[in-house]
């Protein structure tokens, strides 16, 4: 449109020339461009500017009713609302317009001005006319060419990328993975019982139910990450990702409120389901064709076994399904309060005093042994249960406490409760912890541990949160010190209280002189912080005199106790006055 403009102008002919093209949805003539000596600036597009007091749409819209070239010797019945100014004193005292239109499809105007009245002979209105036509055929093959390009790379039905685009944005990713030492996963998706559903309700309803599915699926995947690549095929790519075995977690959560509601097609209501195959770059293919391949064999086996998700490595599958085993039975344990708390002494190291606790979640299944921590933690973090988990614990945590407050006053030791990176993003964070002790009547009761990863990680993040606890009683501790790698400078900007050793240094410090020195150094410079210094996972005396020798103001690990029961924790500290049973 702007070459337009400028080769009318600089073929000397007109003073200035304005496009305007037709915005469908609002079936209106809009500012395009436009250009010339008497004209200023076009500005952002937004609005006409073309000419002061001179109103291009209802100028042009005679053109584009009689569809040929109309010529408008006085100007004065096209003035804007409200014009200050009229065109001639703008030098302006006649103009033209011509349609821009294809066969009967008439989408925009091209108007040209002069300064003399007689300036549109035959002449001048047969160029414009030509300009409009060359310019007409110029952006209907624009718009044809974009429709080609949507064919030629997106489903009408689904408007999802289709098989040929999924190459392209594949390739993209795979050198992306290659360069940066990351997985990508691609998943197929087939939707069961769909030629079931075209026989019974009729193509029509199963073009609506794939319209309905690709909506949906843009709802909980990025849009360039989807593709419809069959019938009832549709492909989901996970790049960027670091555990591939996640890739089937992360599908069935999104999957999850995808298929959550039924769909509704030729009059019917309808719930869908889906089966997976997977292959991961670079284990099952260094290429796009070989990832489609592999990725297409394990969907094969997945409708073949009657399974879910199938990997196309063989040994990955086992791994995936004691994976999803393990979340399903996770939200179960949830739902059904199978979780319960379990707290460790810290006690004072030069008294034996017992100074607070640290609640520690365990899982006992009803029916089967007791799950590692190290086993379901990592899923509630990953799979974004442990927000609610950790709700749970703070609160059964401030319950215990308020518990027995009640019961022995001023001697109940604070308990400590852990709080992952992820109730850490939270903008409600510290209001929660605060709210749900207040609500079981713990108020002052409460302290938190992060780790120094989750710490660093985000630094303004954590020091704010930090802040308001501390502001309200909550006293913060640094756990696994010595793992991660704290800066001295933010360590003594953060808000904390005291720093917990790591036990890999407590374990191996009496053989390997070197923690030693780590540990001396660490409890060193903490009092200079004026921060209290916790040593985990003690186990034997020699380690509890060497503590004390370094001044470490406490202990906590098997020496003193293991993890117990709340009602063993209160035999321990107030043996006689704790109830029996």
């Amino acid at each position: 449109l702007r070459e337009t403009c400028r080769a009318a102008i600089d073929s000397g002919v007109f003073a200035g020339v304005w496009i305007g093209l037709r915005d469908p949805s609002a079936e209106e003539l809009r500012f395009s461009e436009s250009i010339g000596a008497l004209l200023p600036p076009a500005g952002d597009g937004k609005v006409d500017v073309a000419l002061p007091g001179l109103d291009f749409p209802a100028l042009a819209e005679p053109a584009l009713r009689e569809r040929e070239v109309l010529v408008h010797a006085d100007l004065s019945a096209f003035l804007s609302p409200g014009a200050t100014e009229a065109p001639a004193e703008a030098g302006i005292v006649c103009a033209a317009v011509a349609p821009l239109a294809m066969g009967r499809n008439v989408f925009g105007a091209l108007a040209a001005l002069a300064a003399d009245e007689e300036f549109f002979g035959a002449e001048e209105t047969n160029l414009l006319s030509n300009l409009a036509a060359d310019l007409s055929f110029a952006l209907d093959d624009v718009e044809k060419r974009k429709q080609l390009h949507y064919l030629a790379h997106y489903d009408t039905v689904s408007s999802l990328a289709n098989r040929a685009l999924l190459a392209e944005r594949i390739g993209h990713f795979v050198q992306e993975a290659s360069r940066s030492g990351e997985a990508l996963a691609l998943a197929l998706m087939d939707l069961e019982r769909f030629g079931a559903i075209n026989d019974s309700f009729g193509r029509s309803a199963g073009d609506e139910l794939l319209r309905q599915l690709g909506d949906r699926l843009r709802e909980h995947f990025p849009s360039d990450h989807l593709a419809r690549v069959g019938m009832n095929t549709f492909a989901v790519l996970f790049p960027r990702i670091r555990e591939f075995l996640r890739v089937a977690g992360l599908v069935e959560d999104r999957l999850r409120a995808v298929f959550a509601k039924p769909f509704e097609a030729g009059g019917r209501v309808l719930n869908l389901s889906a089966r997976f195959g997977i292959s991961v770059f670079p284990a099952d293919g260094e290429d796009v064709e070989a990832l489609l391949r592999n990725a297409e064999a394990a969907l094969r086996r997945a409708k073949a076994q009657g399974e879910r998700f199938v990997y196309y490595e063989p040994a990955l599958n086992a791994n995936v399904a004691e994976r999803l085993d393990l979340e399903n039975r996770l939200r179960f344990a949830l739902r059904e309060e199978q979780f319960l708390l379990y707290y460790q002494p810290k006690i004072d190291a030069a008294s034996g005093k017992v100074e607070g606790l640290e609640a520690l979640i365990r899982w006992k299944p009803p029916d089967a042994d007791p799950v590692s921590p190290g086993m379901f933690v990592p899923i509630l973090e990953e799979t974004g249960l442990i927000l609610e988990v950790g709700r749970w614990v703070i609160h059964e945590a401030a319950k215990t406490y308020a518990s027995w407050y009640r019961k022995y006053g001023a001697e109940t030791p604070r308990i400590a409760v852990n709080v992952s990176a992820l109730q850490m993003r939270r903008p409600d964070f510290a209001m929660d912890i605060v709210t749900l002790a207040e609500k079981a009547g713990a108020h002052n009761g409460l302290d938190v541990e992060i780790t120094e990863s989750v710490v660093m990680q985000e630094i303004e993040l954590s020091t704010n949160a930090l802040a308001r606890l501390r502001e309200v009683g909550v006293r913060i501790g640094m756990d696994d010190f010595g793992t991660g790698y704290s800066s001295l400078s933010y360590l003594a900007r953060l808000p904390m209280d005291l720093l917990k050793i790591d036990r890999s240094f407590i374990a191996s410090m009496m053989s390997n002189p070197e923690n030693m020195e780590i540990v001396a150094a660490i409890v060193s410079m903490a009092h200079a912080l004026k921060l209290s210094v916790v040593a985990e996972g003690v186990e034997t005396q020699q380690q509890l005199d060497k503590l004390k020798s370094l001044d470490c103001d406490q202990i906590q690990g098997y020496l003193v106790s293991p993890p117990v029961s709340a009602r063993a924790i209160e035999r321990l500290l107030w043996g006689e006055r704790a109830p029996s049973a």
